[in-house]
């Protein structure tokens, strides 16, 4: 897996994290304000024994970075959305984080979306 996140990509995640955190239950959808991202990609952290993700002692599970390149803004919306829609349901987030595999998770993943 290569990661195409430049330092600015990560600052400008860090820079929005700052603002209010991208947690809410035990999910974390980190993002910029900015399409900067030299390719759209998204990345997972799953932590099933959490990780303690801002000053406020918010402890999260589940993790989706998105990096997003301009010229895929337009779909930008619908991955946020539809992740936001799984992560606001306890039963989504326990079902993906005791996930055995790759597999297994984007399976779970797969039929939630």
């Amino acid at each position: 897996m290569s990661i195409l996140l430049t330092g600015n990509h990560v600052n400008q995640l860090k820079k929005r994290e700052e603002m209010s955190s991208t947690a809410f239950g035990k999910v974390a959808i980190p993002h910029s304000l900015q399409m900067s991202a030299l390719k759209t990609q998204g990345y997972i952290v799953i932590a099933p024994k959490g990780i303690r993700w801002d000053e406020t002692g918010n402890e999260v599970n589940l993790v989706f970075v998105l990096a997003v390149n301009k010229d895929n803004k337009n779909s930008y919306r619908n991955i946020f959305d539809d992740l936001s829609q799984i992560a606001i349901d306890p039963k989504n987030i326990s079902k993906l984080i005791s996930s055995k595999n790759y597999d297994e998770f984007v399976n779970e993943l797969a039929e939630l979306l």
